[in-house]
Parts: C-alpha cells; sequence; structure tokens
C-alpha cells in the first residue's frame, strides 16, 4: 500500500468499544493509519506499544492516529497494552489477514 492508495475493505474490530468497522470506512479520517503485522505476535507486541508511545509522544502527523493490529494478535492482549500504555489513539484489530501489508515491522499506510 502506498500513501493516498485507497484502502481496501479489511474487517476491524476497535479494541476499546468492540464496534465492527471496515479498513475502507477509515478511508474518509483524518490522519496517519499504522499497521502492525506479526507472524508469531506474543514477542512483538509489548515492542510494538513501545513503538506507539513513541510516536504518539512524537506526534509528527497533522492528524490522529489509527493504529491497526494484525489479525494475529489478541484483542484482549491489544486493549490492555493500550490501557496500560495511556495511548489515546485508535486501536483496532484486524478480523483477516492483510494481503497488502506484508511486513513484519510497523508500517505507515496513510
Amino acid at each position: 500500500m502506498k500513501p493516498g492508495q485507497r484502502l481496501p475493505p479489511y474487517r476491524l474490530m476497535d479494541v476499546r468499544s468492540g464496534k465492527s468497522l471496515t479498513l475502507r470506512d477509515l478511508d474518509r479520517a483524518e490522519g496517519t493509519i499504522v499497521f502492525f503485522t506479526a507472524s508469531c505476535s506474543l514477542w512483538n507486541v509489548s515492542r510494538y506499544f513501545d513503538q506507539l508511545r513513541g510516536i504518539e509522544v512524537g506526534r509528527r502527523s497533522s492528524g490522529p492516529y489509527h493504529f491497526i493490529f494484525s489479525h494475529t494478535f489478541w484483542a484482549a492482549q491489544v486493549e490492555r497494552l493500550a490501557r496500560e500504555r495511556e495511548i489515546v489513539s485508535a486501536v483496532y484489530l484486524a478480523m483477516e489477514p492483510f494481503d497488502l501489508v506484508e511486513s513484519s515491522e510497523a508500517t505507515v499506510g496513510k
């Protein structure tokens, strides 16, 4: 995916509210979308949340952030770490694999 490219309709869940939406719903949202993917999510998750905190503190984007974790992460763990690290940005969990996002590191999508 490249900045400005139309987002595919992947299904997401807001980890705080449990509400369902699609990635395409974020097409209209202001800000930056950051994808977190992993083939084995357990060893990466704490490091990813440290990166999230650093991203929020640095605030290099003019709009809000939308953090999206791949379907390999556990919703309860993602929600707990977002709360513990005091992440204020929207945090979502993918409900299906991301075909277009293949890196095992954080990548900026929009």
